[in-house]
């Protein structure tokens, strides 16, 4: 195995020395002043001594020799006086309005007269910047980076400059800081290519992408980062799925020729004394994949270091023609809802995540993530990609499909939440790609997808109309009658399919008595049986057939009619030391409120069914989630069921709770004309809505929400 030389060819200025602290950051507080803010950074670089500019460039005249400059994107982050320790607290930015060899950065803080200590950095993309981290300066070092030939990816890349004292007098409205020095945070990696083989890569070999994967999960090239400003220490934090880096490149200019390499930004770090690094490259018609040993090898803050790799026969594949279609992945390998360690058929790349059993996540609400797959396809004439799976919430989720040169967006525009998974199926058609490639899936913004299946087919696909499966649900019974539940899940319905549903029930298995319901809503149904024996028991099953085909039968299932030990029935009154459901309907869906298991937050809701005015006993319809409403006309209180007290104070919309709070747990329960409820906190003024975009109870100053109903416990 060759050996690699380290080149420090950047040195970099030590910081001051502060702890992060555990206080609040309050840069507003008190009757502060605007101040217009000019940062210029230190225009005289000695070359072995301060690196304080963005980008690396080479030298056209001198390839060893690295030019440093600003890029003219770059966001001064400040803090003034503290910094942050919470995640709510934000830092000012302020813009570079200058490229070359000085920045000057212009903007306004509040600054009061007097001394000021003034902490800062300077991000080219503060996207980056995970300004809700708790500690320092948290920094999303991306998996994913765009470098050029001859420089890293600015945009993430990561400058840290010296705490400034300043001093400002009454009435200042001008405040100069000159020479600011930064120096970067993160390493540098430089991988030039050279082909020592027999397959004369040169200028027929344009790479594409380039990926770095460690063999120890300890060795993160790629993490979210804590960057203390006073003394430039880094915290890492697990925060994603896999710690590979990778190069991709959107033009054609990097040939493997022993000269153009790929610039990285990655984590400072030591390799253990077994460590491997797996190169893998795509390149046209070729595949790379080679092992470095990089053992023991430091990675240093600000320095460049550089792998000189050797491309051999055995390191290189040469793909003619790509796998033929049909391609598939059901995720069958997944059965975790923690990070997805490695997919058969795909390469991970950022914020992929297993999502229960047969199913993974793509991608956060800030983190992207994507997956590719491994190996080249045949897409020389024109395919379908089909998908199926849904959005993360009720919302309408997309993400993207790169195959070649083409890019579709995919959406799940289903209104079921995420208990009501896998079963949406989109599909989009492509036209034919000249030249092999893989294909990738990535999230799009802050979408959040779940996918349970992927399948590329040859040609147009047009789905046929299916009815996939049919389920038996619980009987509702009373002494003398028993209502009969059951849900039908059909997909790719046109206008002149028909679906019929129903029931075979009766006191003999054998010898069952069909009938036919005839009001599905979202492919629930439910029929009424009456006259029945009370404490006989009753076979059942519920049925679905599409456009007069055979049968399809959900589960056998039994009941026997008697009264229910209690159930919930709706009203508008009160009376004092009853228990009561607090439900809210939402497009024709019903939801009981659940306790707040912690001190304080919002309240959560389960889906419960209604039949009329009543709800019966059920998992989320029970006195574990039930409120005891004790006292009189506009005192009430509102109890769990584990003898906490539902209370407000301050500013917050959400809910505390207490066994015996000292104020707030008062309120007023008036009845409104449609038959919900006003509960209004006496102390605070709000009242309790149901906020559709979160599914849950708060309690609010203002309409925004869905008043809820009220069902008093029956026995």
């Amino acid at each position: 195995m060759k050996s690699y030389k380290i080149i420090s060819g950047l040195a970099l200025l030590s910081f001051a020395v502060i702890a992060c602290n555990k206080e609040e950051l309050d840069n507003n507080a008190g009757n502060e002043d605007k101040v217009n803010v000019t940062v210029t950074t230190a225009p005289e670089l000695a070359s072995d001594a301060i690196d304080s500019k963005t980008v690396i460039s080479q030298d056209p005249e001198n390839a060893s020799l690295y030019i440093p400059s600003w890029t003219g994107n770059e966001k001064m982050g400040i803090w003034v006086d503290e910094l942050p320790t919470s995640g709510e607290a934000q830092p000012d930015f302020l813009t570079n309005e200058t490229v070359g060899n000085i920045a000057t950065f212009k903007g306004s803080i509040d600054l009061t007269a007097g001394d000021h200590t003034i902490y800062g950095y300077a991000s080219s993309a503060d996207k980056y910047v995970a300004k809700y981290f708790n500690y320092g300066v948290g920094f999303d070092i991306p998996q994913v980076q765009y470098p050029s030939l001859t420089s890293f990816d600015s945009d993430a890349d990561l400058l840290i400059a010296k705490a400034q004292n300043v001093n400002l007098a009454e009435g200042q409205a001008e405040l100069s800081i000159d020479n600011v020095q930064f120096s970067r945070a993160l390493a540098v990696l430089k991988v030039v290519l050279s082909d020592d083989s027999s397959k004369g890569l040169n200028n027929s070999a344009v790479v594409k992408t380039l990926t770095l994967t460690p063999s120890d999960a300890n060795d993160r090239l790629t993490s979210r980062i804590c960057i203390d400003l006073t003394n430039n220490s880094i915290s890492q934090v697990n925060k994603l799925s896999n710690f590979n880096v990778k190069a991709e490149y959107t033009d054609d200019s990097f040939v493997i020729n022993g000269e153009n390499a790929a610039w990285l930004l990655v984590n400072p770090l030591t390799f253990g004394a077994s460590s491997t690094l797996t190169l893998e490259a795509e390149a046209g018609k070729y595949i790379i994949n080679k092992t470095l040993d990089v053992a023991n090898i430091e990675l240093k803050k600000g320095d460049v270091t550089v792998f000189n790799v050797s491309l051999t026969d055995d390191d290189i594949t040469v793909v003619e023609s790509g796998v033929a279609l049909p391609f598939e992945e059901d995720f069958s390998e997944v059965n975790t809802t923690d990070g997805v360690n490695s997919l058969a058929q795909f390469v991970i790349t950022g914020s992929i995540y297993g999502q229960g059993s047969g199913a993974i996540r793509l991608g956060t609400t800030k983190n992207p993530g994507t997956i590719t797959t491994k190996s080249a396809l045949d897409l020389s004439e024109p395919f379908t990609v089909i998908v199926t799976g849904t959005g993360w919430d009720d919302n309408e989720k997309s993400f993207e499909v790169v195959a070649g040169e083409q890019t579709k967006t995919f959406t799940f525009e289903t209104e079921k939440g995420v208990n009501e998974q896998y079963d949406e199926v989109i599909y989009a058609y492509f036209e034919a790609e000249t030249d092999i490639t893989k294909v990738a899936f990535s999230k799009t913004g802050s979408e959040r997808v779940i996918l349970s299946n992927i399948e590329i087919v040859s040609g147009e696909w047009t789905p046929s109309p299916e009815l996939k499966s049919v389920e038996t649900g619980e009987a509702n019974t009373t002494e003398t009658t028993a209502i009969l539940n059951g849900t039908y899940n059909a997909a790719y319905l046109g206008d002149d399919d028909v679906v019929t549903y129903g029931f075979e029930w009766g006191t003999d298995a054998s010898n069952l008595t069909s009938v036919t319901a005839t009001n599905a809503v979202g492919g629930e149904f439910s029929y009424e049986l009456t006259n029945l024996t009370t404490g006989t028991e009753y076979t059942f099953k519920a049925w679905a057939q599409l456009n007069g085909g055979d049968k399809v039968y959900g589960e056998e299932m039994t009941f026997v009619p008697t009264a229910p030990a209690y159930y919930y029935q709706r009203t508008t009154t009160i009376t004092s030391g009853r228990t009561y459901l607090l439900v809210v309907e939402n497009g024709g869906t019903y939801y009981a409120a659940t306790p707040i298991t912690s001190n304080y937050g919002y309240i959560d809701v389960g889906e419960v069914s209604v039949e009329g005015d009543v709800i019966y006993a059920s998992e989320v319809a029970s006195d574990e989630n039930s409120y005891v409403i004790s006292g009189t006309e506009g005192n009430y209180t509102i109890c769990q069921s584990d003898g906490r007290y539902l209370y407000q104070q301050g500013t917050y919309n959400n809910f505390n709770v207490n066994a015996s709070p000292s104020s707030g747990q008062y309120w007023t329960i008036e009845a409104q004309s449609d038959g919900t409820v006003k509960i209004t906190n006496n102390s605070v003024g709000k009242f309790v809505q149901y906020d559709a975009q979160y599914n849950s109870f708060g309690s609010y100053p203002d309409e925004r929400g869905i008043l809820p109903y009220l069902f008093e416990k029956v026995e």
